[in-house]
């Protein structure tokens, strides 16, 4: 059986933060209503 390791990120967290982006929503604030550190 082969692992995908690609993905940080289990596919509900990846459409929330999809959605969000939709709406207008910039990165540190999905990343900070995700409780994902955001990367400078």
């Amino acid at each position: 059986m082969s692992i995908d390791l690609r993905r940080r990120h289990d596919c509900e967290a990846r459409e929330l933060a999809a959605d969000m982006f939709e709406s207008g929503r910039g990165y540190r604030p999905t990343a900070k209503a995700l409780a994902s550190p955001p990367k400078l």
